[in-house]
């Protein structure tokens, strides 16, 4: 830029490999300009300012050939602001000015190796080193925020931040901010002593982010590692979280699987507590440790005490995998929350978990009501044995459209004979469970139901109308009427035969089975089907059968015993029509001659009518 460019925003870009630099301020009048957060790397000099009174933050400066931050203009270099820019590994010098005719140029908590004319506030050369290349939460007026620190207002990370030994990363103190990551990392330096005694209702506070009860708070781009718990969100009874969002992290390592001092490991991936409309999308949550066989112990990616009814939660988008316990697990009263869109996978198999009840997402709660369950891939739940797909403890929550398979227990289970009940299910594929895909406790978890789910084994539970589940897993055959015809033998005598064809619309062949027909509710005929091919039909007809009164209701049955086990799960089997006789008119013609009056001229009719009584 030249020619008295000023009071331009310069940021969020990449530039390198450019010769003469890469971003270059070349006029002595480029003034009063904002260079933030830009990447600069293998140019001539990365960040060139002929001008004065320009801000240089958040902007990170690698591997150029001369200088990383140059202020090199005797007659207009003067009094930029250099904040939180990390500025290594720069060829002559990682920032430079000319020196005394450079006046005013100052700033802080910048991180390089070598100056030229410059010291950060209070000190000589820059803040940090580049071997220690620490990062910070800084916000728009240059504050930074590190580790152990109490966060007031939205700030942005500029780098990686490491903390020391038993420090928490970034403490929520304000409502309304936003904490972005930046695409940087907050690794934590934990032992299991640091993560003693916190409980289901108290999540620890050496936690990479720590909210104690405000609200409107956005935790967003940013991976946590290496604490006791990546996450903790703490309201109370009095004091609720409200709306919170954590979206875009990636949240893992976090916990421990040994126990430490006589307490367990309550720690989590995210751990929250008497929150209300939390909302955590688009995240990959995985490897997080914890121990411990009680209901509110450690080692879920994501962990809800709800504490209160009505929360209004909304789970989406995330990936969930290779949590010691579960990939979602909530107790306590969660109700009216979304779990929609996530894919779950290969949790529960942590060393420290001794709780016969693990996997994907689970309700553990009797009182997990009016949530919603649903578009979530939930898959390959092992767990030593224990692994659920889903599994709900409470009543009146709808599970639809979920894929769910390769668990060792239940696929989907409700399974609490004082809480499971009332659910409904809907278009569920549920495949290759070990011991049941669909399974309730039977009597006592009354009201369970559903239709048009895929699976093949169930323990007390039916969809709508059939045996089982709709439809089965995998391909199978499906035998169906593609075609019924009746005709008629004698109209007077009201004799008729029925035709039908019985088509395999299935994948596989379709084993040796029986057609019945029905006529007004009682079994009349039946028709040997031999085995058919995928796509082969078999066609055949039947009768003559008698009309009673004026019409019949006839119903035909493909597979009447049920011998092919169908896609379909008989749903597509039957087929039932009402067949009419038309009734004789009134009067009868019934006898008719003609008699030549002049031959082969002129000619009378004659015929005899005859009223006609119907039946």
């Amino acid at each position: 830029m030249k020619k008295q460019c000023m009071y331009n925003t310069i940021s969020n870009n990449t530039a390198t490999k450019n010769t003469q630099g890469g971003i270059v301020l070349r006029c002595m009048a480029s003034n009063y300009n904002a260079i933030e957060g830009n990447n600069v790397s293998e140019s001539g000099s990365g960040i060139n300012i002929g001008g004065r009174n320009n801000t240089i933050r958040h902007n990170t400066v690698l591997n150029n050939l001369y200088y990383g931050i140059k202020m090199g203009r005797s007659d207009g270099s003067y009094n930029n602001t250099l904040y939180e820019n990390t500025v290594c590994e720069n060829g002559v010098a990682d920032i430079k000015t000319c020196g005394p005719e450079c006046y005013g140029n100052h700033g802080c908590n910048n991180t390089c190796n070598t100056t030229l004319d410059y010291d950060d506030c209070d000190t000589t050369g820059c803040t940090f080193d580049c071997s220690q290349k620490q990062g910070a939460c800084v916000t728009d007026d240059g504050t930074a925020f590190f580790c152990g620190d109490t966060v007031t207002e939205s700030c942005i990370l500029n780098g990686n931040m490491t903390c020391p030994n038993g420090s928490a990363g970034l403490i929520i103190g304000a409502d309304n901010i936003v904490i972005d990551g930046n695409g940087y990392r907050i690794t934590g330096n934990m032992t299991n002593a640091n993560c003693m005694w916190c409980t289901e209702a108290k999540p620890c506070t050496i936690s990479g982010i720590y909210n104690e009860g405000y609200d409107n708070v956005v935790v967003k781009n940013l991976e946590i590692e290496g604490f006791c718990t990546g996450i903790g969100l703490k309201g109370t009874g009095q004091n609720k979280v409200l709306n919170n969002t954590i979206d875009t992290c990636k949240i893992h390592d976090n916990g421990f699987n040994t126990i430490s001092g006589g307490s367990d490991m309550v720690t989590h991936g995210v751990h929250a507590c008497f929150v209300k409309r939390l909302e955590i999308t688009e995240s990959d949550i995985y490897n997080n440790e914890g121990t411990g066989g009680a209901c509110g112990d450690g080692g879920n990616g994501i962990f809800i005490y709800a504490g209160i009814p009505e929360n209004y939660c909304d789970i989406k988008n995330n990936k969930l995998h290779n949590n010691a316990k579960a990939g979602f697990w909530t107790k306590m009263r969660l109700s009216k929350s979304n779990i929609t869109h996530n894919e779950i996978w290969g949790n529960g198999n942590g060393t420290g978990i001794s709780d016969d009840v693990r996997g994907g997402v689970v309700l553990r709660c009797r009182m997990s009501n009016e949530n919603l369950i649903a578009y979530n891939d939930v898959h390959d739940h092992a767990s030593e044995g224990y692994g659920y797909g889903i599994y709900v403890g409470g009543s009146n929550n709808t599970i639809k459209r979920n894929t769910v398979n390769g668990s060792t227990m239940h696929g989907i289970s409700m399974a609490r004979s004082d809480g499971s009940c009332d659910n409904k299910l809907y278009e569920n594929t549920v495949c290759k469970n070990n011991l049941y895909d669909i399974s309730t406790c039977g009597l006592e978890c009354h009201g369970n139901t559903g239709d048009n789910n895929t699976c093949n084994t169930t323990s007390n539970y039916d969809d709508e109308g059939t045996t089982g589940c709709r439809y089965c897993c995998g391909p199978a055959p499906d035998l169906t009427i593609i075609e019924k015809l009746e005709e008629w033998v004698n109209l007077t005598e009201k004799t008729y035969n029925i035709t039908c064809t019985i088509k395999n619309t299935g994948t596989t062949e379709a084993g040796a089975s029986t057609t019945s027909i029905e006529i007004d509710g009682t079994a009349v005929a039946t028709d040997p089907v031999p085995q058919l091919a995928a796509g082969e039909s078999h066609t055949s007809t039947l009768g003559p059968f008698t009309i009673s009164g004026n019409s019949d209701t006839i119903k035909i049955c493909a597979d009447r015993n049920n011998d092919v086990l169908e896609k379909g799960r008989e749903y597509n089997n039957c087929l039932e029509n009402i067949f009419i006789h038309p009734q004789m008119p009134e009067l009868v013609i019934t006898e008719k001659s003609e008699t030549w009056v002049v031959e082969g001229s002129t000619y009378s009719i004659t015929y005899t009518i005859k009223k006609h009584r119907h039946n």
